[in-house]
């Protein structure tokens, strides 16, 4: 089948969305209806290059960041990592790399480039096209620890990758951030939801 009046950035775009998230090689058909709905909603697309979760714990923020730095231990508390392991010599901090595997997404190796023991850290992983910028950032609140984590999409393809990943990108964040709370927490009750929140970078 042949495509006409097809935005070709569009195309790499959704083969390399393929590539990042491990699906099947898309039909020509799938194909060409897809493009049809990214070219519908390109001018969205521009505002999904960035999820952010805010969280209010009830636990110090020495208490927190002793969790959220054993990165190995993710899976215990968290669906959104299936599987982490490192790939440097421990401690975990700067320039440390880890292999993570999410559900329904392949393997993919991060790097850590923000390390700021007690406050934040922060760690990317690349792809053609598009980088995946995570970051992890704690807050001393009321007695207790303000979390925010958020996950951008930086690079050429950036804000069309965003839109086709949006939702399960929003999913995990929010899924870190409520397991967060719980482990943090252990049996304590709850004090605040985590509250979810969009902002689109400028291109």
């Amino acid at each position: 089948m042949r495509l006409v009046n097809m935005d070709k950035c569009l195309a790499l775009a959704l083969l390399q969305y393929g590539l990042v998230c491990g699906t099947a090689p898309l039909r020509p058909l799938s194909v060409a209806l897809s493009l049809r709905v990214a070219c519908d909603n390109l001018r969205s697309c521009r505002n999904m290059r960035e999820f952010v979760v805010s969280c209010e714990i009830s636990a110090s923020v020495d208490d927190v960041w002793a969790i959220l730095a054993d990165v190995e231990g993710w899976p215990q508390w968290t669906a959104s990592i299936s599987q982490i392991a490192l790939l440097t010599p421990k401690p975990f901090g700067l320039k440390s790399r880890v292999l993570i595997q999410q559900p329904r997404l392949r393997k993919t190796v991060w790097e850590v480039t923000v390390w700021d023991p007690g406050h934040r850290f922060q760690w990317q992983s690349a792809g053609l096209g598009v980088r995946v910028i995570a970051d992890h950032v704690l807050e001393a609140r009321h007695g207790g620890t303000q979390v925010n984590l958020a996950v951008r999409f930086n690079g050429p393809l950036a804000s069309v990758i965003g839109r086709l990943s949006g939702h399960l990108t929003r999913r995990y964040v929010q899924l870190e951030a409520e397991g967060l709370k719980r482990r943090s927490e252990l049996s304590a009750t709850p004090t605040t939801d985590c509250a979810r929140d969009e902002a689109a970078l400028s291109p």
